[in-house]
């Protein structure tokens, strides 16, 4: 694909040749003579890509003697350029990110199985596996980096899939992993202490949450229960669910069992 397609729509500036790419990766030591280059730690990943054989690189100041497209955020770049490299569109795939810190990966496959139930064709991308079809793919990650992020989505295209149910981690809303994603729906499941090695307070950790539901999706889903997200929804409106706080779909008459549970759904009231 020429680079010129690949960047379409990104806010940067090109210089030099509109090279053909084969590959992307901001891993210096994946990189071969057609590969676009990401430059996320610096200039020393960008001289080990060059010697590698980089035949262009993304990067925030210009790299003299090779095709370079510098760009003021090189993860949003990241995210941006890699759907577009794999062909990803809002109108063929509808996407459906679940956030929170507890019940993320229950959330996708209860929700993948309704979907299935009522005869769509749906995949999901959830912790340690990617689902496509038949296909199950092994992963080391809650949400993969673009790169293969929009190379499973892109499979999924493919394949004419119309659903994809899957996890948003707090990491990948931090390294704006997903923000080439216009979701389709964007669920709040809870936030409860976590990662606090990375993001050092809780609060920190909140605001990451909570950043999310403000511009990224069509419709918001959020859980009225939980003290987060009480405050998502002062921002702004949302469908809620829950079991203690007022909310739009709620159950009742809740029965335990050791093997089910048991609820009346009511749904607005009614």
């Amino acid at each position: 694909m020429k680079l010129s397609n690949i960047v379409n729509n990104i806010d940067c500036k090109m210089i030099g040749k509109d090279v053909e790419i084969s590959s992307i990766t901001f891993d210096s030591k994946k990189v071969d003579e057609n590969t676009l280059f990401v430059s996320l730690k610096g200039d020393g990943e960008i001289g080990l890509a060059l010697k590698n054989g980089a035949r262009a690189i993304v990067s925030k100041s210009e790299v003299i003697g090779v095709t370079n497209v510098i760009v003021k955020d090189e993860r949003l770049a990241l995210s941006k350029i890699c759907a577009n490299f794999y062909g990803y569109k809002n109108n063929k795939i509808s996407v459906i990110g679940v956030v929170g810190t507890n019940g993320k990966t229950s959330t996708c496959v209860m929700l993948a199985g309704m979907l299935k139930a009522s005869g769509k064709s749906v995949a999901t991308i959830c912790t340690g596996k990617v689902t496509i079809g038949n296909e199950v793919i092994e992963t080391d990650m809650t949400t993969p980096d673009p790169t293969e992020l929009f190379e499973y989505i892109g499979k999924m295209i493919s394949k004419k899939i119309k659903y994809c149910v899957m996890e948003v981690s707090a990491h990948a809303i931090y390294y704006k992993k997903t923000d080439a994603i216009d979701f389709s729906y964007l669920i709040f499941t809870n936030c409860t202490q976590d990662h606090l090695d990375f993001f050092e307070t809780f609060e920190n950790y909140k605001k990451v949450k909570m950043s999310y539901f403000t511009c990224h999706a069509d419709k918001y889903v959020v859980n009225s229960d939980d003290e987060t997200g009480v405050e998502i929804l002062q921002n702004g409106k949302a469908l809620t669910y829950g079991l203690n706080n007022p909310a739009d779909v709620f159950a009742i008459n809740v029965k335990h069992y050791s093997d089910k549970i048991t609820f009346v759904l009511n749904m607005f009231d009614s």
